[in-house]
């Protein structure tokens, strides 16, 4: 037997099933999109083994990622697996994520704010509202909350406190009248300052400065002033009586 013939027709019927088989391999791919393969028996296309049609759109996207080797951080595309895998070099970490070399990882670090946080949809650093003081990030849900009314998020302690209101009452004072009989000090008001410089004059040795003064001074309008003027000058501030 020629030899010739023997080891050509050996090489064509190789190359005839390595022909069917490329074939095969291309018609089960036709028509599905990168990493998926056609379905024999429902032909429809499935995701290789690794990847998964996420949106159900039929885009097959690597496991941990959002396809086209852009990956959900902190996951980076490794192109020789073709897959998202976690950093395990410092030079491997992208914008925004930071090298971490007491954990040896790449970690991601947005703005040390408590409303800061990474929006994975966006792919970028967001900011939850402030709410006038009550908005923050919950680290535990993941996502942005508010503490409720009456209540501000306190930063050192991480929880929401209630909000601390001056419950002191301002000093009492009402407008002085006509005459400004009580307004000593000739602010308009009739108020504790008139009540302390008229006190520092009875008590104190202070004098009132000048006669405008006394004569506010002198409640009674009785030519004098003394501890009686001092009483009703207060009746007037805590608006018992009313200013002439």
């Amino acid at each position: 037997m020629n030899k010739t013939l023997v080891y050509g027709g050996i090489g064509l019927g190789v190359a005839t099933v390595a022909g069917v088989g490329i074939w095969y391999w291309l018609k089960k791919k036709k028509g599905c999109g990168a990493h998926s393969t056609k379905d024999e028996v429902t032909g429809e296309c499935a995701c290789d083994a690794g990847f998964t049609d996420v949106l159900g759109d039929g885009v097959c996207v690597a496991d941990g990622g959002d396809g086209g080797g852009d990956c959900t951080l902190p996951l980076v595309w490794d192109e020789a697996t073709q897959k998202c895998v976690t950093p395990a070099n410092p030079e491997d970490c992208v914008s925004p994520l930071v090298w971490n070399e007491d954990e040896q990882e790449c970690q991601l670090v947005c703005a040390a704010t408590h409303k800061s946080y990474y929006d994975s949809g966006k792919k970028k650093c967001a900011e939850c509202s402030d709410n006038a003081g009550r908005g923050y990030y919950n680290k535990q849900t993941g996502s942005c909350a508010s503490c409720p009314g009456g209540y501000l998020y306190d930063v050192p302690t991480g929880v929401c406190i209630a909000q601390v209101i001056d419950t002191e009452p301002p000093d009492p004072k009402v407008p002085a009248g006509p005459t400004g009989i009580g307004d000593i000090d000739q602010d308009g008001w009739i108020s504790e300052w008139d009540v302390d410089i008229l006190t520092n004059a009875l008590f104190y040795g202070e004098p009132i400065v000048n006669g405008g003064q006394r004569h506010r001074a002198d409640i009674n309008g009785d030519g004098r002033v003394d501890g009686n003027d001092l009483t009703l000058l207060k009746r007037l501030v805590l608006g018992i009586d009313k200013p002439k």
